[in-house]
């Protein structure tokens, strides 16, 4: 998506009776949330689907929950009213599962100059936090992992993602070992950020232009699957981005041109990541913007609250099997906080 956001979606469920829903499933937010059909923003005109609370004769008003301001930065901002209400999802092997959940109804507002909200093709996100909120709070959101773990829909603490071309699949509570070869196993601890951002971070130790080193020290980066691009950090992205559109003989290539050929001139990119590494060829970051006929590294700078972490998502995450695992803490909202993250090659 030209905003940066994940091109891909889910589909589930909210009331009695279901109404459709496509929502990201996102390790890079704490909320989980749904465009509220109170919504008129021009933000909100390009949604298909919305959440009508008084269509459902199941939605169920949280004592004490009044409307929040919730701003986001550049990216805009959200009114939102936490319900509750059921959420229904088909699973291939069980059916369907339906889930007694508190979620956020939100009204989406752009930030001055930006499309970012009504150029998300989705109308919601499920969150995949490393912390969950206090689940006593009535303006906080539950979160679905454990949701699924507290009313016994699955059997262990983890979320697994795999994109296969235009297929893929988000298992909550297990993985598919046929999407994955086993033997390339990368286990890796999250390591801390400042401010305590909530985010799946692991410790990139380097990213090589072909074979030159490109950085002189490791870097955080956070695995966000509600993401596409590598974005944070603007003093880190921008240096990034003039490493790597500047060839051995100093010539400069442009980050964003219309002459596909030039795809080719740009190189390789291998991301160093606990002895492993993993390539990415120039057609894996450099990616058409819609149907303007324009082509752009999707390499992106955010304020993000520290100068020493990146995000990266589908244009990394796209060619690994992820799983994201928890475990219990009991003094942690929940019972439970992420604990590391596996990556897998592809079989």
């Amino acid at each position: 998506m030209d905003n940066g956001a994940t091109p891909w979606y889910a589909t589930l469920f909210l009331g009695t009776p279901g109404q459709t829903m496509t929502v990201m499933m996102d390790t890079g937010t704490t909320n989980t949330w749904v465009t509220s059909s109170l919504c008129s923003t021009e933000a909100c005109s390009t949604k298909r689907y919305k959440y009508d609370l008084i269509l459902s004769a199941t939605h169920n008003e949280v004592a004490g929950a009044t409307w929040q301001n919730n701003d986001l930065g550049s990216w805009g901002a959200f009114e939102s009213l936490s319900g509750r209400d059921y959420m229904r999802f088909s699973d291939p092997k069980r059916g369907d599962i339906k889930l007694w959940m508190k979620f956020l109804s939100a009204i989406l507002k752009d930030a001055p100059g930006s499309t970012n909200w009504k150029d998300l093709d989705m109308c919601g996100g499920v969150g995949f936090p490393v912390i969950f909120n206090a689940p006593d709070e009535p303006n906080n959101p539950e979160s679905l992992l454990p949701i699924m773990l507290n009313q016994g829909v699955i059997p262990d603490p983890l979320v697994s993602f795999w994109i296969d071309g235009d297929d893929g699949g988000c298992i909550v509570g297990g993985t598919d070992p046929s999407r994955y070869d086993a033997n390339t196993i990368n286990e890796l601890p999250l390591t801390s950020v400042a401010d305590n951002l909530n985010l799946w971070t692991i410790e990139l130790e380097q990213i090589q232009r072909d074979s030159t080193p490109l950085l002189d020290r490791p870097v955080n980066l956070a695995l966000d699957t509600g993401s596409s691009r590598f974005k944070g950090s603007p003093v880190l992205i921008e240096y990034l981005i003039d490493r790597i559109t500047t060839k051995p003989d100093g010539e400069k290539l442009p980050s964003t041109f219309s002459d596909p050929s030039l795809i080719q001139e740009f190189p390789c990119l291998r991301l160093e990541i606990n002895g492993h590494g993993y390539t990415l060829q120039p057609e894996d970051y450099i990616w058409q913007i819609g149907s303007s006929g324009l082509f752009s590294l999707q390499f992106h700078p955010l304020d993000v609250g520290d100068e020493n972490t990146i995000l990266v998502g589908s244009v990394f995450l796209d060619h690994v099997y992820s799983v994201f695992q928890y475990e219990a803490v009991p003094t942690a909202p929940h019972g439970f906080k992420g604990s590391r993250v596996y990556l897998y090659e592809k079989p």
